[in-house]
């Protein structure tokens, strides 16, 4: 379930791996100042291309025409991998590599890791702590920031 909004983009998410009773969550994706980043109208995009009314949101694609498949993760992390390599980042991209660069953003940006777990749905800070680190040794509360002007 998406619900597309001048504020951003609902996502629910009805069931994960952390979910096994399919509670389900709403994660929120909101509106960038550029509209190169923005999500919210890439997914616009994506569903006017796509011609997606209901169903699955990510769908395989087959000699340049889309399949009635869901989108892996496996495929995910190719398209990923391969789309990192074309853009000159080298080896080791996948998946998991979206969540991680989101956590290390956020936390480079100053967002309390309370607030990123939640909205990672990390299962706790310590499983999250990972992905902080480097992001604290150089980010916004490092204690050697702006110490010479």
């Amino acid at each position: 379930d998406v619900e597309l909004s001048p504020a951003g983009v609902l996502v629910r998410v009805r069931r994960a791996k952390r979910d096994q009773e399919g509670v389900g969550a709403v994660v929120g994706l909101a509106r960038q100042d550029l509209a190169e980043h923005d999500g919210g109208d890439a997914l616009a995009a994506w569903l006017e291309l796509a011609q997606l009314e209901h169903g699955p949101l990510w769908l395989s694609t087959h000699a340049s025409a889309f399949t009635d498949r869901v989108l892996t993760a496996r495929q995910v992390s190719r398209i990923v991998a391969h789309r990192c390599a074309s853009a000159g980042l080298g080896q080791g991209w996948s998946a998991h590599s979206l969540r991680a660069g989101l956590a290390t953003s956020a936390a480079l940006a100053g967002v309390p890791g309370v607030l990123l777990a939640r909205h990672t749905r990390h299962a706790s800070l310590e499983t999250l702590r990972p992905y902080l680190e480097g992001a604290e040794a150089l980010g916004p509360t490092n204690p050697t920031r702006g110490l010479l002007r």
